[in-house]
């Protein structure tokens, strides 16, 4: 049986490991770049990429997240994950949007849904934002 190596990375913040979130040197841009990504930020016009902000939203430790189901479903293919986030960290919504034939399962769904974060700042004041995730196995 192939071992898998997985390996989570929020794109604008942090890379996360079995201890704790730490910043990343150079973000990924793969879910940037994806053509699902228009389609969330147009039903979200209220929300900005955390990427793009002053501060970017900082996930707080404890990461919990085993994407098997979704990374089977996208059949060795990253997926991008869109997570919707509060002024006050909170985490509102979570959805795949690239590939677009993979979604979440409801244990993927609530694992996201209960992270926390330190919300993401313009002008010094506290934001909603969309934080982007990559995650991929090889």
């Amino acid at each position: 049986m192939k071992h898998r190596h997985l390996a989570l990375l929020l794109l604008v913040a942090s890379a996360a490991n079995s201890a704790e979130p730490k910043q990343l040197n150079k973000p990924d841009t793969y879910c940037k770049e994806a053509k699902g990504l228009a389609t969330v930020t147009s039903q979200l016009p209220d929300y900005k990429l955390s990427s793009e902000l002053d501060s970017p939203a900082k996930q707080l430790p404890p990461m919990t997240f085993k994407p098997f189901g979704i990374l089977s479903a996208a059949r060795g293919q990253p997926v991008c994950i869109a997570v919707v986030v509060s002024n006050s960290g909170v985490v509102q919504d979570v959805a795949a949007y690239s590939p677009t034939h993979v979604a979440l399962s409801r244990s993927e769904r609530k694992q996201l849904l209960s992270h926390k974060y330190v919300p993401a700042q313009q002008a010094g004041q506290p934001v909603q934002s969309i934080v982007l995730m990559k995650a991929w196995s090889d």
